[in-house]
């Protein structure tokens, strides 16, 4: 991961990893073949776009398709993103 000027990441980074109040777009999921189904089944495809909306210990919400998800940090680690500048 690079970071940028303005405290995002540049080109590709995880979901996890993304400011608070950024916009990216899913460049990606990995992990396993469960976790990328329900995570798709979620709305998060790749070129879907989603800004992050807040943060906790252990959580990431996102704001996508109109809906606002709670997402492990785990899970946020698996989604590989590319930061709107």
């Amino acid at each position: 991961m690079v970071r940028n000027a303005s405290g995002g990441c540049a080109v590709l980074c995880k979901l996890s990893e993304l400011a608070e109040c950024r916009t990216a777009h899913v460049a990606g999921l990995r992990g396993e073949r469960e976790l990328s189904r329900r995570l798709y089944s979620m709305g998060l495809c790749p070129g879907a776009e989603l800004c992050v909306c807040g943060s906790l210990p252990g959580m990431v919400r996102v704001r996508i398709m109109g809906t606002t998800l709670g997402l492990t940090r785990e899970d946020a680690e698996n989604i590989d993103v590319s930061p709107v500048e």
